[in-house]
Order: C-alpha cells, then sequence, then structure tokens
C-alpha cells in the first residue's frame, strides 16, 4: 500500500507543477505582454485536466480496494482535495489568460502591483506544495497568513479600478474584466490556503478551516 500511496503522491506533486508553470507564464506576460506565450498556457491546462481525471480515478481506487487508515487514509484524502483545487486553480489561470489576451494592449491598473499580487499567489502555491511533501505544518501555517496580503493587494487595485470608473465611466466594462482578474488572482492565493490547510490536516490531522490557528 505504501509504493501506491507515494503513486499517487508523486502524481499530485507533477499537477502542482504543471499550474504552476501556468502561473509563471502569466506572471511573465504580465511584463513581456507576448500572446503566443499566453497562449501555451491553454495547452497546460489540456494536461492539468488529464491529470485530474487520473489521480481521481487512483485515489478512489485506492480506497475502494486498499480501505487505508490513520494516516494512510489522510493522505488519499487529502490528495483528493488537491486535485480539485490545482483543477480549478488551473481554471482560474485560463480565464485570467483569455482576459489579458483579450487587452493585450491596454494600460490598465498598478501593473507592478497585479505582478507583486500574482506572484505572492505563486509563492503561496509553491509553499503549500512544499508542506505537502515535507509535511512541514509550520510552512504551511506561514502560507495561511500570507493570505491577508493577497487580500490588501486585492483592495488596493479593486479601489483604483473604482476611482478610474469614476473618472472614466465610458471605460466601465474594461474595468470590470480588469477586476475579474484581481478577483481570480485573489482565489488562486484562496486555493493555496486550502491546500495549506489540507497539509495540516495530513500532519497533524487538524481539520482548520479559513486559516484560523490556536495560538
Amino acid at each position: 500500500m505504501i509504493n501506491k500511496i507515494d503513486q499517487i503522491k508523486k502524481q499530485i506533486i507533477i499537477q502542482a507543477g504543471t499550474v504552476e508553470i501556468m502561473l509563471e507564464n502569466f506572471i511573465e506576460n504580465l511584463k513581456h505582454k507576448d500572446e503566443e506565450k499566453l497562449k501555451k498556457i491553454f495547452v497546460l491546462e489540456n494536461k492539468v485536466n488529464a491529470y485530474e481525471i487520473a489521480i481521481e480515478e487512483d485515489a478512489i481506487a485506492m480506497i475502494a480496494l486498499n480501505q487505508p487508515e490513520g494516516k494512510n487514509l489522510r493522505t488519499v484524502v487529502m490528495v483528493l482535495k488537491m486535485n480539485n483545487d490545482l483543477e480549478r486553480i488551473g481554471d482560474l489561470i485560463t480565464d485570467i489568460t483569455n482576459y489579458f489576451i483579450y487587452y493585450l494592449n491596454d494600460n490598465f491598473v498598478d501593473i507592478e502591483k497585479l505582478i507583486l499580487m500574482a506572484k505572492k499567489s505563486q509563492e503561496m502555491l509553491r509553499e503549500s506544495i512544499e508542506s505537502f511533501k515535507k509535511e512541514d505544518y509550520e510552512m504551511a501555517r506561514n502560507v495561511c497568513k500570507k493570505d491577508d496580503l493577497v487580500d490588501n493587494l486585492h483592495t488596493e487595485l479593486r479601489n483604483e479600478i473604482i476611482k478610474h470608473i469614476k473618472i472614466n465611466p465610458e471605460e466601465i466594462r474594461m474595468m470590470f474584466d480588469f477586476y475579474d482578474i484581481i478577483f481570480k488572482i485573489e482565489r488562486i492565493a484562496d486555493l493555496a490556503t486550502n491546500i495549506a490547510e489540507e497539509a495540516i490536516y495530513l500532519t497533524e490531522g487538524k481539520d482548520i478551516k479559513h486559516g484560523q490557528f490556536d495560538d
């Protein structure tokens, strides 16, 4: 059974790496605005979807055929949850890529602040996966704490959009689209937090919701 559990853990780590590459491509193109590179994200999304199906099938088969208990069961349950979270992150990255291709040559909100927000979300995703690989409770706990920074950047960018709309009401549709980009990057950070909480569940057997911890 241990070998099979190690196998599905390796699968979810590969899945996470693919999703992170998608996000890295988006961040790089926030700087360079290269439509051809952005389109590579859609190729990676197909791989993420294929991984998602395979991992789910393997994890369910593991539960049905081997009936794992204790930490082994927690590991398989966590892989199923992570699998869903990673697939959703892939969808969010694809959505914001579609928006960004459409507005490729437009100048909008503070691009440096948007890049920072995306990088922090990427950092949270990377560290949440590392906390799973290393079964590191403290690393997972720190990921959850970083969500506040992304939330603050989200609020600042949202306020910039509101100000822009007041001055340029004719651009309201475009600014709503830009807000959707910001909202979805914030959701990526939320899902990275979910993964960190799941890593805590694996390591400590604690079911922690919404990043709440006992000091």
